[in-house]
């Protein structure tokens, strides 16, 4: 992302991805479905994240349901993205991944309602995350008018 070859990363992403399943599969996915996200290829990065979303993986499939989320607002979709913030609520209790849960906070932050926003952020607590990941959910905090 950095060195703005989001393309390039695509090519080998798939590459990847063509040679089959194997243990870090899923975190391939998911890195291949955000890359997909900043290129705005939202049916490519909807399929990766649907398919996240089903992998069984608390942790996996709660960052998917909060990015379908996303993907569904960029598209004007507000049914879709209801069924994917409820979805990230499922899951945000079944994962102990902080990470995991402060993604699908986020999202539910930006496309959820005042009780599903409640719900979400009962999970909060004071563990340091990602820079990046930090100020998302601090932007999303804001845009609600909270901290």
């Amino acid at each position: 992302d950095e060195l703005n070859r989001l393309d390039e990363a695509i090519i080998v992403g798939e590459h990847a991805m063509a040679l089959g399943e194997y243990d870090a599969t899923p975190y391939l996915l998911s890195n291949l479905a955000y890359v997909y996200l900043r290129m705005q290829r939202l049916d490519d990065a909807e399929r990766a994240y649907r398919r996240l979303s089903q992998s069984g993986d608390a942790s996996i499939a709660c960052v998917a349901c909060g990015k379908l989320a996303d993907v569904a607002a960029r598209r004007g979709d507000a049914a879709a993205c209801q069924t994917a913030v409820r979805a990230a609520l499922d899951w945000l209790p079944r994962t102990q991944i902080y990470t995991a849960q402060v993604s699908a906070m986020a999202a539910v932050l930006r496309h959820g309602d005042d009780a599903q926003v409640r719900l979400a952020l009962a999970h909060r607590r004071a563990q340091a995350v990602d820079p990046g990941l930090q100020q998302r959910l601090d932007e999303a905090l804001r845009a609600r008018g909270l901290t």
